[in-house]
C-alpha cells in the first residue's frame, strides 16, 4: 500500500516537471537557431511566380539538424498565429500551402554559420481575390511528422508569409465627345464641353488637361478638366464642362485633350479645332469691307453718268435717198422726196 501511495506521488510529481522540461526543451530549440526574415509580404495576381531566401543562423558550436514544415495560418488581431487550419488539397485555388515550394527534407546548418534556404511561390491561376497567410516553420526532431506536430503545438521558429491579391476589377472609361464653340470673340464667353462613361466596374476620377496651340504647332494656353476630382461610378455618364481659353490672336486653333484615369494612368485622347475671332479684328474687317462698298458703289455712279453723258452727244450719219439709181437700191429708210408735200 505504501509502495502504491509513493508511486502515485512521484506520477503526480513528474507531471509538471515533464512539462516544465518539455517546455524548456521547445524554447532551447529554437534558442539554437535563429530564422530571417520573420515577416515575408508580397502583393500579387493569379499566375505569377517569385522567389525568397530565408536564411537559418545557427547559435551553437555545434551542426544543427532541422526540418521545414509549411501550414496555413489564421492572423489574429494583434498580428499574431491565431491558429493553424487544416491544409485543403480539394481546392488548391485556395490553398496557399499548395502554392509553396520549399524543401521537406533534413536540413543541416553549420555550426555558428547560416544555411539560406530557397523559398518558390507559384500563385494559382484561379485564385481569388483575398490575403492569404501561411507559416514556414523550422524545428528540430527526428523525422518530418514529429517536426509537425512540434510546430503545431507552437514549438520551433520560423517566417510568417503574407500574400494580397486585389480584385480584379475592369477599369474602362469611354470619351463619349469632346467639342468646343467654332468661334472665340472674348474671354470668358465660350466654353469646351466633355463627356465620359465609365464602362468598367469601379469608380474613376478621371483628370485631363486641355492644350491649345495655333497653326504653327505652338502651345498658346492649356485649361484643366476636372480639377474638382469629381468621382464618375460604374455606368455612369458625366459632362464636363470649362472655360474655353481667348487666346487674343486671329486664326485656327487646335484643341488636345488628354484624360488620365485609374491606377495604370490609362488614358483617353481627342482633338478639336475653333477659330479665334477677336471683336476687335471683327469691327475692322467690317470697316474696311464698308468702305470697299462704298467705294464700289461710288465708283459705278460715276461709270453710269459717264456713260449717260457720252451717249446724248453721239451723231449719226444716215443716208438720203434723192432718186432712183442703177446703183442704188431702196431701203426702209430711204426718205423719198417725191412724196414730200410742199407744206412739209
Amino acid at each position: 500500500m505504501f509502495k502504491y501511495r509513493y508511486s502515485l506521488r512521484t506520477v503526480l510529481w513528474m507531471v509538471p516537471l515533464c512539462a516544465f522540461l518539455l517546455c524548456t526543451q521547445t524554447v532551447l530549440a529554437a534558442q539554437v537557431f535563429t530564422v530571417s526574415p520573420l515577416l515575408i509580404e508580397h502583393d500579387t495576381e493569379g499566375r505569377d511566380m517569385f522567389e525568397r531566401t530565408i536564411t537559418l543562423t545557427g547559435q551553437e558550436a555545434r551542426d544543427v539538424r532541422v526540418y521545414a514544415s509549411v501550414h496555413e495560418i489564421k492572423m489574429g488581431e494583434n498580428t499574431e498565429i491565431e491558429t493553424f487550419l487544416p491544409a485543403s488539397m480539394s481546392d488548391r485555388s485556395t490553398s496557399i500551402t499548395s502554392w509553396i515550394e520549399i524543401t521537406r527534407g533534413r536540413l543541416e546548418i553549420p555550426a555558428g554559420e547560416t544555411l539560406e534556404v530557397p523559398l518558390r511561390v507559384k500563385i494559382h491561376p484561379d485564385a481569388p481575390a483575398g490575403t492569404y497567410y501561411a507559416y514556414v516553420g523550422f524545428a528540430t526532431g527526428r523525422n518530418r511528422d514529429e517536426i509537425e506536430k512540434t510546430i503545431i503545438n507552437g514549438g520551433g521558429v520560423g517566417t510568417i508569409l503574407k500574400l494580397s491579391i486585389a480584385e480584379d476589377k475592369n477599369e474602362q472609361l469611354s470619351l463619349v465627345s469632346f467639342v468646343t464653340d467654332r468661334f472665340t470673340m472674348s474671354s470668358n464667353s465660350n466654353e469646351l464641353s466633355v463627356v465620359v462613361e465609365n464602362t468598367g466596374e469601379t469608380a474613376l476620377v478621371p483628370e485631363g488637361e486641355v492644350i491649345i496651340y495655333d497653326t504653327r504647332g505652338k502651345e498658346i494656353a492649356s485649361v484643366l478638366v476636372n480639377s474638382d476630382k469629381n468621382i464618375v461610378n460604374p455606368g455612369e455618364r458625366v459632362l464636363f464642362t470649362e472655360p474655353l481659353p481667348f487666346t487674343d490672336r486671329l486664326g485656327r486653333n487646335k484643341a488636345y485633350l488628354t484624360m488620365m484615369y485609374g491606377e495604370n494612368q490609362a488614358a483617353v485622347f481627342d482633338t478639336a479645332f475653333y477659330f479665334s475671332l477677336p471683336w476687335y479684328y471683327l469691327a475692322g474687317l467690317c470697316g474696311v469691307m464698308l468702305t470697299l462698298v462704298l467705294l464700289f458703289s461710288l465708283l459705278m455712279r460715276r461709270m453710269y453718268q459717264m456713260r449717260q453723258s457720252e451717249g446724248a452727244s453721239e451723231v449719226y450719219d444716215l443716208p438720203v435717198f434723192v432718186r432712183a439709181s442703177k446703183d442704188h437700191d431702196s431701203f426702209d429708210h430711204d426718205i423719198n422726196l417725191k412724196h414730200v408735200s410742199k407744206d412739209s
